[in-house]
């Protein structure tokens, strides 16, 4: 899939990518009326939306003439597209942040390490104290320890897949193997999405929660801490001359 880095018509493709495959899983998985009742309501939605009074009133009968299975799925199916839509925007994010940061470009992203560095010295700021700022931070990222987490971690895998996928299809030099490789990779996880219940039947035990925090520290935080500090290293060594202390640690994970 060749896209344009930083362009939202990536994200408008990748979007059209998620909603097609989740449409082609919905009429193997659920039937071909199923798929068009949801296509209805999509559309007048679309329609009402934009103020049409006929389609407001079209699409006010049609949910009241749903029997309950039928708006369990048209929710379902709006819910699972919502959640594959904020993994496209976020690998937008990702896309357009690593735009920004190729070698040769000179932009920056506005709430970028590299753009606080660069504002602080535009201020007339000194190296000492620049080095100082940064250095006495001490963030503490707090675990909250209460079930409120609404997806569950079979969820979260899934659309951490996915968004992988999304990623591979965004390689430049990406063969027609690998394209239609990665395009099945898609379409398995979504399969597997909609057939993944969303809702928690049982209340979570303190196991449960602990072992929700520990996927959270596996897919995230295991990278991306050690990756921030080494970056904040090197901007304070080519900005003031100065490495972070390596018993210092301005960034802190703790629960209650």
């Amino acid at each position: 899939m060749k896209q344009v880095l930083g362009n939202s018509k990536a994200l408008r493709a990748n979007v059209s990518l998620l909603g097609k495959a989740l449409g082609d899983c919905l009429k193997k998985r659920e039937g071909k009326k199923a798929f068009e009742l949801v296509e209805e309501v999509r559309n007048l939605s679309i329609l009402a939306r934009k103020g049409d009074a006929r389609a407001i009133a079209n699409l006010q009968k049609k949910l009241n003439r749903l029997s309950v299975d039928q708006k369990a799925l048209v929710l379902k199916a709006f819910n699972q597209f919502l959640n594959l839509a904020n993994v496209a925007e976020q690998q937008q994010r990702i896309r357009r942040k690593r735009s920004l940061e190729q070698r040769n470009s000179k932009q920056t992203h506005t709430y970028s390490l590299e753009q606080s560095f660069a504002d602080l010295k535009k201020k007339g700021f000194s190296k000492s104290k620049i080095f100082d700022t940064f250095v006495d931070q001490d963030i503490e990222l707090v675990f909250t320890a209460h079930p409120t987490e609404v997806l569950r971690r079979s969820v979260i895998h899934k659309q951490h897949a996915i968004a992988k996928e999304l990623s591979i299809l965004d390689t430049p030099d990406l063969t027609k193997w690998e394209e239609i490789e990665s395009r099945q990779g898609l379409e398995r996880n979504i399969h597997a999405l909609w057939l993944t219940d969303e809702v928690r039947r049982l209340n979570p035990t303190p196991r449960d929660e602990a072992q929700w925090g520990m996927t959270l520290v596996e897919d995230t935080l295991w990278r991306a801490v050690p990756r921030h500090l080494k970056k904040l290293t090197r901007l304070l060594r080519d900005s003031t001359g100065r490495e972070l202390p390596i018993r210092r640690t301005p960034l802190r994970i703790s629960s209650w």
